[in-house]
This record gives C-alpha cells, structure tokens and sequence, in this order.
C-alpha cells in the first residue's frame, strides 16, 4: 500500500524524532561510560551510523517537504 504524500511526510517526522532521541541517548551513555573508565570506541562508531542515518532522514523529509510547496 502506498503512503499519501501526507503519511509519508508525518512517517519521515516520526523517524526524524526519534533518531534524534536515539542519538541523544547515546551521547549520555558514551558520556556515563567514559566517566567510568570503559572504552567507548565501538559506542562511538555507533553513533557516527545513527548520526549518518539521522542525515539522511532529515534529508528525506526536507525533500518531502519542498515538494509540499510547489
């Protein structure tokens, strides 16, 4: 089935919302880890993927909604 241009404009808001809380989760945990000592290398390859992937959503939505306008 496919999405209105509407649904997948609030789709792309609701992916937009919530990997921004996922990477301000892991950013206090990376922070709460190295506070207490622990490698956080792999945490912090970790959040360069949510970061890359948060790009694109942002991405996705912006163009979603440039094609609103015109």
């Amino acid at each position: 089935m496919m999405l209105s241009h509407e649904g997948q404009v609030a789709l792309a808001r609701c992916h937009v919302e919530k990997g921004r809380d996922i990477i301000a989760r892991q950013h206090r945990l990376i922070e709460r880890n190295r506070a207490k000592g622990f490698n956080t290398v792999i945490s912090e390859e970790l959040l360069l993927l949510f970061e890359t992937t948060q790009t694109i959503f942002e991405g996705d939505l912006e163009r979603l909604l440039q094609r609103m306008l015109l």
